[in-house]
């Protein structure tokens, strides 16, 4: 049993951030896991602030290539009051998968080698943050998830979410197709109408402002989403769940 005191004391003990790493995964891996996940967010608007992930380059850039972030239950998770979410890898069946891309994703992690994955919220170290931590493993969900592991996997995520930091840079937001910033009302509404084929004149005579200002609406959208046109701002709303086409 890892005890709680021996956790801080394994963590308080490391010199920096690359030490910290290193240490949660020596400690995941006494209890079967083999790769962390810390999402760190705002607790009042649900903005993803950085991401950190221990999974292989080549299942992270795979993640990306097939814009899993889009369908991924634990991005989804953030916006839920739930504490604590747990996923099996390979057990969603086709037919009743709510789309394809989601069926995908649970089932290519389980290719991957990471069979089970259990995500724990907890309080960050500054006003306001939220992290989420998320803990693989490669064996069966009954045997990582067991009852006698939930209290373990609860202890290392708390540990774990007052020591790890941020990455060196921030690019790996972005290119795992993640949100990073808040669209107002507006900028959405913006959006959704654009989606719908109108014009910008059109926009403005319905929300009942002035045109200037849906452009400015639309160029604020288009930097939040990192989109050079609105067509590229559309493409990223719609598939990372902002807006429905």
């Amino acid at each position: 049993m890892l005890r709680l005191e021996d956790l801080i004391d394994s963590f308080s003990g490391a010199k920096n951030h690359e030490d910290c790493w290193d240490q949660a995964r020596r400690s995941i891996s006494q209890v079967g896991g083999n790769a962390i996940n810390v999402v760190s967010y705002d607790l009042h608007t649900k903005n993803i602030h950085w991401v950190r992930s221990s999974m292989t380059h080549s299942w992270l850039n795979n993640y990306t290539a097939q814009n899993f972030a889009s369908s991924d239950p634990f991005v989804q998770f953030i916006d839920t009051p739930n504490s604590e979410s747990v996923v099996a890898a390979g057990s969603i069946e086709r037919k009743v998968a709510p789309s394809l891309n989601e069926y995908e994703l649970n089932h290519q992690l389980l290719d991957a080698g990471y069979h089970s994955l259990v995500a724990t919220k907890v309080l960050g170290t500054r006003p306001n943050e939220g992290r989420m931590i998320v803990i693989s493993s490669d064996q069966k969900i009954e045997e990582f998830y067991g009852r006698e592991k939930q209290l373990l996997l609860r202890r290392l995520a708390s540990v774990m979410g007052m020591f790890l930091g941020a990455p060196k840079d921030n690019a790996s937001l972005n290119s795992l197709g993640l949100r990073s910033e808040h669209l107002t009302p507006r900028e959405l509404e913006v959006l959704t109408l654009l989606a719908d084929g109108k014009r910008n004149d059109a926009i403005a005579h319905k929300m009942g402002i002035a045109e200037v200002t849906i452009r400015k609406h639309l160029l604020s959208a288009r930097k939040k989403l990192g989109a050079v046109t609105r067509e590229e701002a559309l493409v990223k709303a719609i598939l990372q769940g902002r807006i429905q086409p």
